[in-house]
């Protein structure tokens, strides 16, 4: 009995001695895995960075459009180069392909000074077919970035959208239209909005100078547009000393939005003689002060269908064009010809003469509306109406520099009619979008543009460009255009 318990406790105690020797030889227990959570506080789409307190959202779309009958680069409609109607010239085009992918970045985190966020945009673009004739060169395509800003306390610093901007172009239109909205390119800008209560906020905002084009009237490259297809008119504005200033109210209720803004622009010259060596001598003009002044509302039409809205903003300005046409077509000299005739308006925020001395700076008028009404059909089907209006006028003093100092002695001649940059754009068009689901659509948009000249006659060009006989009849200009869209937002 002895034996059987002494050999019992013997072999437990060996037991226990392999389970101990085993134990020790085992790796040390794993961490849990701590897995990506959801973050809820600023919307769907966020999640927390595993370790942190920070949310990140990542998003990104691609996109694939073809545009028909826009001209030499389609995006901006017919005005720029030439236009491609009755014209065979090698470098225009009535058809163009654009695609798109960008991926978005957008990080929000709780601090004692409230919500700190940033946020990034990188995208790619590929622009074809090529101008060159031959299929194996590719046309524009570039990675590019057009957000990159930091948000804190009501300040915002980096490259953001415009806080003069309230009509949103891209939510009407597939085309870039004639109007004030940085929205796609955005700005580079230092701003503090405060909360007002009630919905009502005030902004003040230091932006990047948009600076369209000083010209001047003593130069004979002034309308290079005329004298050879693609040359833009010669760009006289000085150093920039400061920025735009931009100041907003605000407010948002149930019913919409609605605002009023405005800004100021420094607009300066170069040197009566340029920026050849020794010019500092020649003097310049003195600095003027441009201005625009604008408002708008977006008012929501739930009682006609949910969904429905009707958006519009109207600016007037003296010397700062580019509120009210940010990215015009033929950028300084809007123009279209089309295989007989031309027609142009001029894109300045100011005109000077070096003639006798040399002038002070005339500052340009200009005027644009924009409107827009967003109808919802259904969840799958939707269309936008839009339209719109810019002006450029001249004053005598602007229109007697042009008439003496620039039409006929220098770039052109007009036998007939008259020397007059004064002119209007305008336009309409319609889009219908339809939903594949929430994260995919197709559509359709056709717009026609009207180009009004005030140049009459006939001009004798001194140094034709491939596309311009040695004389070209004015006249007023429009075009049919239109785009087909297919776009995925493959994240959130």
């Amino acid at each position: 009995m002895k034996m059987v318990k002494s050999l019992l406790l013997g072999t437990a105690a060996g037991l226990v001695a392999v389970a101990g020797a085993q134990a020790a030889d085992l790796p040390v227990k794993a961490k849990p895995v701590e897995y990506v959570k959801v973050c809820s506080l600023y919307g769907a789409g966020f999640y927390y960075m595993p370790g942190t307190d920070i949310c990140i959202k990542v998003g990104g779309y691609v996109r694939a459009q073809a545009y028909f009958g826009a001209g030499n680069t389609g995006t901006d409609g017919i005005f720029e180069s030439t236009s491609g109607i009755n014209n065979r010239v090698l470098g225009s085009t009535d058809f163009l392909y654009r695609v798109r992918g960008v991926l978005t970045l957008d990080t929000r985190q709780q601090t004692e000074y409230g919500t700190l966020r940033t946020y990034a945009l990188i995208g790619y673009q590929h622009d074809g077919p090529n101008n060159g004739g031959d299929n194996t060169t590719l046309g524009a395509n570039a990675l590019y970035a057009t957000r990159g800003f930091i948000q804190i306390a009501g300040f915002t610093f980096g490259k953001a959208q415009s806080f003069y901007d309230l009509f949103s172009q891209p939510a009407v239109s597939y085309f870039s239209l004639p109007g004030g909205d940085t929205g796609d390119p955005g700005e580079m800008l230092m701003a503090y909005t405060a909360q007002f209560g009630n919905g009502f906020t005030g902004t003040v905002s230091l932006e990047d100078p948009r600076r369209m084009t000083i010209g001047n009237a003593s130069s004979a490259a002034l309308f290079g547009a005329f004298t050879s297809v693609g040359t833009l008119p010669t760009q006289a504005y000085g150093g920039t000393s400061w920025p735009d200033v931009v100041g907003v109210l605000r407010v948002d209720q149930a019913w919409g939005s609605a605002q009023l803004m405005g800004a100021i622009h420094q607009v300066d010259a170069n040197y009566y003689g340029g920026t050849a060596a020794g010019a500092e001598a020649t003097g310049h003009p003195s600095d003027k002060v441009g201005w625009v002044i604008g408002g708008g509302a977006l008012i929501k039409a739930d009682a006609i269908s949910r969904g429905d809205l009707f958006s519009f903003q109207v600016n007037y300005t003296q010397g700062a064009t580019r509120y009210i046409d940010f990215t015009p077509g033929g950028f300084g000299s809007p123009f279209m010809y089309n295989g007989t005739s031309l027609g142009t308006i001029l894109y300045t925020d100011g005109l000077y003469t070096s003639a006798a001395g040399g002038s002070s700076i005339e500052l340009t008028t200009a005027f644009g509306a924009i409107a827009a009404y967003d109808h919802v059909w259904n969840q799958k089907w939707k269309s936008d109406l839009y339209g719109g209006l810019v002006s450029m006028r001249y004053d005598g003093a602007a229109a007697a520099m042009l008439q003496g100092a620039f039409c006929t002695p220098n770039g052109i001649t007009v036998a007939s009619g008259t020397c007059n940059p004064n002119g209007d754009q305008w336009f309409i068009g319609s889009r219908t979008q339809f939903n594949i689901n929430a994260s995919t659509y197709l559509g359709v948009d056709v717009m026609y543009r009207k180009l009004d000249t005030s140049f009459a006659g006939v001009a004798a060009v001194p140094s034709p460009g491939a596309a311009l006989p040695t004389t070209t009849s004015f006249a007023s200009q429009d075009a049919w255009m239109g785009t087909f869209r297919v776009h995925r937002d493959f994240l959130p």
